[in-house]
């Protein structure tokens, strides 16, 4: 009995996202940033620690966070470290930009206190 019920897609973008990042294929798709949908972990690599959420629509790039270790930011994009189930997770910010289709932009309680707008899947 199969406990993960991603399909044959699944698998096969995780299996093509691994050959080509090993070949440095120019068209893999290993620069997903903070709330980008996602179909593996390698899709989530251009921060440490990224990872791909696939418990939501699409998938989401994410990284855990805390108060000493915070999201990543580049010019233009930025995230924030939200406190989800007493967890830090960081999430796309969307207080300049908007969320990706699918997704709201949300207030989340932040890790350390205080609260932010961040994209979420609604509720």
């Amino acid at each position: 009995m199969l406990v993960n019920k991603q399909g044959g897609n699944w698998f096969f973008w995780n299996v093509w996202q691994e050959f080509a990042n090993a070949a440095a294929y120019p068209g893999a798709f290993n620069e997903a940033w903070i709330g980008d949908p996602c179909c593996g972990d390698s899709a989530c690599q251009q921060y440490a620690g990224g990872t791909c959420a696939v418990n939501v629509p699409n998938g989401m790039c994410t990284a855990s966070c805390s108060q000493t270790n915070a999201c990543p930011s580049t010019e233009g994009r930025s995230s924030v470290c939200a406190s989800l189930s007493g967890q830090g997770f960081c999430l796309f910010d969307c207080t300049a930009d908007p969320c990706r289709p699918g997704y709201v932009c949300q207030s989340v309680a932040k890790v350390g206190g205080g609260s932010a707008l961040a994209c979420l899947p609604p509720n």
